[in-house]
């Protein structure tokens, strides 16, 4: 039958099938699961738009970078208890969508961004015996976000422990929740963190919707 066709459809079924194999080799290579170029670009397009931060791409995947950007902003909510306070100007919570404007986002602390600091009194069982508090997540001296290792930062998000606290079991961060990403996934976050300017608390937070002025 593809012998009976005209020459001008074979030409377009052949270039519509090459396409189609760069764009799920394109995806796999990134190893992403989902074969569906569109929705990756989308999701990284709009992580570039929303970070609240400029990124240092150098030795960086772009577009992995920017989908991190898009999972941390978009989807996480990380910035509502690892930044301290966690907006400047316009409190969301009190002013509201419309209070906000059409269309404009909540003025996230970008000073301060991820740096953690937000307390957390009597939830969970303190480690040590100390106050919980949201851990600095931007990068240390050597570039590790948080001072963690990739499998560090997996272990955490999957299981809830850390190396530093051995035995001890996250009691705020949502981790039964993030443990059901995709390792992909991880890997885009943990870019993004890598990313992120280095910074510290902006003060002593008691809950994660303050803000500064």
């Amino acid at each position: 039958m593809f012998n009976r066709l005209s020459a001008g459809l074979k030409r377009a079924i052949l270039v519509s099938t090459g396409a189609t194999v760069v764009v799920i080799g394109y995806n796999m290579a990134r190893g992403q699961e989902n074969p569906d170029s569109y929705k990756y670009s989308r999701d990284a397009q709009q992580g570039k738009q929303i970070s609240p931060v400029p990124v240092n791409l150098m030795d960086k995947n772009p577009d992995l970078v920017y989908l991190g950007s898009y999972l941390v902003n978009g989807q996480g909510g990380c910035n509502s208890c690892h930044t301290c306070p966690s907006y400047r100007g316009i409190n969301p919570f009190t002013a509201g969508g419309a209070g906000l404007g059409a269309g404009k986002r909540a003025p996230v602390n970008a000073a301060n961004y991820l740096a953690g600091g937000t307390t957390f009194p009597g939830r969970g069982a303190p480690a040590k015996g100390t106050v919980l508090a949201a851990p600095n997540l931007t990068p240390d001296s050597s570039g590790l976000p948080g001072g963690m290792t990739f499998d560090d930062f997996k272990n955490a998000m999957q299981n809830g422990m850390v190396s530093s606290k051995p035995g001890h079991v996250l009691q705020v961060m949502p981790w039964p929740v993030f443990r059901n990403l995709y390792e992909n996934d991880l890997a885009a976050i943990y870019q993004y963190l890598s990313a992120i300017p280095s910074t510290q608390p902006g003060g002593a937070c008691t809950n994660p919707d303050q803000t500064a002025p």
